[in-house]
This record gives structure tokens, sequence and C-alpha cells, in this order.
């Protein structure tokens, strides 16, 4: 990360020595400064704007306070370098992407030597950046290391955290974090979520887009913003211009000036904590849902850049006046500006009540039009899902409410955002592929632990596949997809309420054997939960999709220590493999359990799915399913498209 800092410094600017590191921060008006630090004394040469920026209540104890927070040697910050990680997916930004748009392949010929950076929230208050490339790069005559902080940037709501850190002298966690061995219920899982703080624990997004009126020609002042949510720490999300912090030829960081200042393509474009929009409080909650951005076209050659926010749980009693819809609804913003494009869309509501909070804690999925490159970042439609087990469709131009599509009923809560999938993507699509959309969900999550245990109320999980016609406006369902199921829904479950149906336990099938029955005792577990939103790969002929589904079943683990026994085991996990083909058509490749694991994802490496997670002794490395060429095919499209740079594999919604 930044280095050691009671280490020796080393030649600058490295910031090895906590007196380098570069600090920007936001005032409450929205102006960009760099932490100013005397490198000889320590001294904070700016504390007076550090204190009028809400850092303590004084220029002094706002100096203390951002000395202790960067590491300066015996304050006794714990965690001088980086807080705590929590629920921040890094991203690595480098060379932009050729997405189809006019200027975009000029764009992205005209970065492809600017250096890799890691972005990541964490729970000190501060977006850090590192550089990600591996040994050593020169730049602007200055050698950096990797894994080396590039800077770092606070934003306006996150000083009153920062103090409230120092305050306590760090994170006060909890001492005593037992499991019981009986319910295998975390005894003191509450005080220690009412002990933490939580800062930026939102995952950031990068897109890059034209900004300006000549986006609709051949060229175009083309940018790379990062947006980035908050999380569990606040619902104040704000972007950053990253285009030039750092170039081929020079470290540049953010510019110093007001919001949105210039085109210095290295700033501050908006925030919610300093926009006078009061819908940003009252509409969203903590904003554990990653955002989506979309092109609504041009309007007189100015590209119309979107970025559609969902929520999470709120962070005010919905009995509050104005805070009755917090938490369930999508605002969607212009991505230059940050200003709210018309009324907050608020989800239908149902008939159903639920006794689980109510909440849109997924990501947004989206489904664009990929008829031509010119039309690639188009949306065709948005899709919302909530924790009652209802899923919502939006599309550009959309009224409040958003109408909901279909639901899967209080049972079958929804945490995850559905798989989006579209096969005009694959390489030799067939023509009567082209404009349908399949969405890919699984309901329910072992995170959560209102929902999570087998019963009655929460029956065993389930893996919904539908189609929908995105040819039409908004996108119909297609509801002869598959005869067998009602709506023509493809449901697939872990319970014994259709056994022909059932997720299966079974070794690599590459015969694909047809849909049937699982053999005694080689059932998914209905204890078993889904880890996440499904990874998808397409066909490369276009007929159809694999999905890769991660399960994790925490009523298997085993916490017996420190008695006689002295044993204690993860639990069990599970990798599920599916095929679904364009006409309704679906097998199942593969079902293997992974014991002593706590599986929180997937990820391909080279030829191999290879699992993320937590794993006992005796595992040895992580297992790799070998599944053809799909993987070979799809990770050239993977690695050659213009998809968004974001991939996640765990979900990071807080725990409720």
């Amino acid at each position: 990360a930044a280095g050691d800092a009671t280490t020796s410094p080393v030649t600058p600017p490295h910031p090895t020595d906590w007196t380098y590191r570069r600090i920007y921060f936001s005032s409450n008006a929205g102006t960009v400064a760099q932490v100013d630090i005397n490198h000889t004394t320590g001294v904070v040469n700016n504390a007076s704007a550090l204190a009028s920026a809400g850092l303590g209540v004084s220029a002094a104890e706002a100096e203390r306070i951002m000395q202790w927070l960067l590491g300066k040697p015996g304050l006794g910050n714990p965690a001088p370098l980086m807080g705590s990680v929590t629920s921040s997916t890094p991203i690595v930004v480098g060379q932009a992407a050729s997405n189809g748009l006019n200027g975009s392949t000029v764009y992205s010929q005209n970065t492809w030597k600017r250096p890799q950076l890691v972005y990541v929230g964490g729970d000190d208050g501060m977006l850090h950046a590192f550089f990600a490339h591996v040994g050593e790069k020169t730049i602007d005559s200055t050698t950096y290391y990797g894994g080396e902080e590039a800077f770092a940037f606070i934003p306006y709501d996150m000083m009153s955290v920062i103090a409230k850190l120092y305050a306590q002298g760090g994170q006060n966690l909890a001492a005593d974090q037992k499991i019981d061995p009986t319910t295998k219920a975390h005894q003191n899982l509450l005080a220690d979520k009412g002990q933490h703080i939580f800062g930026l624990a939102g995952s950031p997004k990068v897109k890059d887009l034209c900004f300006g009126s000549s986006c609709s020609g051949a060229s175009g002042d083309w940018h790379t913003i990062l947006v980035m949510p908050e999380g569990p720490g606040g619902n104040k999300p704000f972007a950053l211009d990253i285009t030039n912090v750092v170039t081929e030829t020079a470290f540049n960081g953010l510019t110093a000036g007001p919001i949105g200042w210039g085109s210095g393509k290295g700033s501050l474009l908006w925030s919610a904590a300093v926009s006078s929009d009061t819908n940003w409080d009252k509409n969203l909650g903590e904003t554990t849902s990653v955002p989506a951005f979309y092109l609504n076209g041009y309007n007189s050659g100015t590209a119309n850049n979107r970025v559609l926010f969902a929520s999470g749980y709120p962070t005010q009693n919905r009995g509050t006046a104005g805070y009755t819809n917090q938490g369930l609804a999508v605002l969607d913003v212009d991505a230059v500006t940050g200003t709210i494009q018309g009324s907050p869309h608020v989800i239908a509501a149902g008939s159903e009540t639920c006794t689980q909070q109510r909440a849109v804690l997924a990501d947004i999925g989206l489904a664009r039009n990929w008829s031509s490159g010119a039309t690639s970042q188009n949306l065709l439609g948005a899709y919302i899902v909530d924790t009652w087990g209802n899923t919502f469709q939006y599309v550009p131009g959309m009224g409040s409410p958003i109408p909901k599509l279909y639901t899967r009923t209080c049972k079958q809560p929804l945490h995850f955002s559905p798989a989006v999938v579209q096969l005009d993507k694959a390489p030799k699509v067939d023509t009567s592929s082209k404009g349908y959309i399949y969405l890919v969900q699984v309901t329910n999550s072992n995170l959560d632990p209102d929902t999570r245990a087998y019963s009655s109320s929460y029956p065993g999980s389930q893996l919904v596949v539908s189609k929908w016609d995105g040819n039409d406006t908004p996108p119909s369902p297609v509801l002869n997809y598959n005869t067998a199921f009602a709506s023509g829904q493809i449901v697939l479950a872990t319970d014994a309420t259709d056994p022909a149906n059932r997720i299966c336990l079974q070794s690599t099938d590459v015969t694909k054997t047809a849909a049937q029955a699982c053999g005694t005792g080689l059932e998914l577990p209905v204890t078993a939960r889904p880890v996440g939103t499904p990874t998808v790969i397409l066909r490369s002929d276009g007929l159809g999709f694999q999905v890769i589904t991660g399960w994790y079943d925490w009523s298997a683990s085993v916490n017996s220590c420190p008695t006689a026994a002295d044993h204690f085991n993860y639990g069990t996990s599970y990798i599920t493999v599916h095929e679904f083909g364009a006409d309704g058509t679906w097998y199942q490749i593969a079902g293997v359990a992974y014991t002593n694991t706590v599986l929180t994802g997937v990820a391909f490496v080279g030829l191999g799915l290879f699992i993320d997670g937590i794993m006992g002794a005796n595992n040895g490395a992580p297992t790799s399913l070998s599944l053809g060429e799909s993987i070979t095919s799809m990770q050239q499209i993977l690695n050659n498209s213009a998809l968004e740079r974001y991939s996640r594999t765990s979900w990071s919604e807080r725990v409720e």
C-alpha cells in the first residue's frame, strides 16, 4: 500500500514518508485542495481550510487529526496506511476502452500508455489510488513502485467520519466474536456492527465518455470518470474526473479548484454532499447498490451521459416526512454534472407485506442496444430487484412508479442483481437471437441473517431464467420461452417442490444429459444459498449460454473451539454449471462441492474456472473446472469488448 509510515523517508515524492502522501479533500462548497504538509516539520500549512471543511473544531485540532490519519509516528493510529476495506471492490483503470461510439477508438489509442491505477474505498474516509504496475515505472523522472499509493481523496461528508475515528483511536471492533455452535449465529455481530465506523464502503465504477457539443462527430472531448457510492458509510455519492491524474509523462493528481472546474481532466465533477438537491438524501439510503452508466442519445451533438443510482437500507425512519421512499427509488442522473433528471423513480408498491425490511440492495443490471456500435451504450432496459422478491424494469423517459415485471414472493427475496444476457454479443450470433434479453436470477442469500435459514418462510433458493423481447419498447416477456414452466420462466430450485427441476451435484457432464431428477444424495442441499450474481458465458454460436453459480451452506459450519474436540470447519460451498438455450432447452453440466470452504465467487484464469474464498486446512490450491472451449472463446470476447470495466465476485451489501 502506501508504505510504512514509521520508516525513514525515501527519495521524494514517494509517500513512504507520511509527509509526502498526496491527499486531496473537498470543502462544503465543492472546492478541492491538496493537504499541504511541511516535509521537514510535519506542520499542516492549510489546517484552517481542513477545519472549515469539518475536520475538527479548530485549525490545531484539524492538523492533529490529519497527522494522525496519515501516520505521523507517535500519534497511535493503528492503521496509518489505509483503513479497513468494507464492501469496496477495487477497480483497475488504465487504457480507455473503445466502446463503438465516435471518438472512442481514438481516445483508446491515445491512452494506451496511461499507467494503471487501482481505486478502492476505505473506512478511513478516503478513496485510495495505488499504482497497479509490476515492479518499477518511471513517470516524470520519478520511479514509482507497484502497490505504492498514488493519491487519495477525501469527500466533504467523510470529514466527520475521520474525526470520529480519531476520537476513539481507530476502529473499535468487538473483541469477542464467536459463533454459537448450535444456532451458528454470530453472537456479537450486532455489537461489532455498532462499533464499526463505515467510511467509503462502496465500490467505485468507471466509465469513458465524451463531454461537449462535438460528441456525435468523429472527435469530441473524451474523459474517464469515476463514480463512488459510499455503501453503509453514507448516501452522498460523488464523481471524479480521473482522465489525466497520471499520464505517461507526468503525475498530476487532482487539480485544485471549485467543483466541476474547467476541463482539468483531474478534478471533482460533482458531489451529492454539496448539492442543493434534497432528493439525494430523501431517496437514497445507504448506497450499497453500484451505479450503472448509459447513453441517452445526443442533444445538438452533446452526449447525454447518464448514471443510474439505486440505494440500500434507509438511513432515516421512513415515517419521517419526506423520507417515505428512501431506499426504494432510482435516480437518473447526468453523469457529468450530477443533476438529477426529473423526479426520483420509485419502485412500484405491491400488495404483499413481508416481514423482512424492504430495500433495493442489488446493483442495477443493464441491457444495451447491441444492434450497432453507435447504439452500443444506449439502454434497452435497466433491471432492479428488491428484498421482497420483486423485479422491476426501467427505461429512459419512464415516469414513477417503475413497474413490476414479476415477483418471486416474500419467500424468495432478491439480494443480487440479475445477470443480463444478450446473445447479440456472441461472435457468431444467430439472427433469430438479435434484440432478446435473458435475465438470470438467484434468490435469497446466506449473508442475510433475517432470511438465510431454511424454513417454510424461506424455502430453498431458486435459479430463474426469463426471456424478454428487446425489440419492443419497453422489452416485453416471451411467455413461450419454456412452456413447461409458468409464464415461460425456467425455475430450478434446491428444494423438492419440483424434483425434475432440482439443482444437483454431479461430475462434469460434457454430453449435456437432459434435465432429470437428481440421484439419491446428489441434490444441492436446501440450506445452500447463492453468494452472488451468477457468472454467464456466451456460447460462441450465439445459440445459448452457460451459467456458473456459487453457493455456500453456512449451516454446515462447525465451531467447537476451544473444547476438547478442538475443531473448526468453515462449512461447505458449491459451484453449479448449467446451460440454457435460446430455444428454452436447458441442461445441468456440473455441480461440485468444496468442503471447509467459504466461497465468495468465481474467477476465470486462463482456461480454468477458479474459486475465490476462505479455505480451511488441507484444502490445497483453488480447484479448477475444465469446461471446454466456450471459456476460451468468451475470454477473448471479454478482453476485446466494450464492456464496462467492472466486476465483482462477492456480495458487498451490508448485513442487516
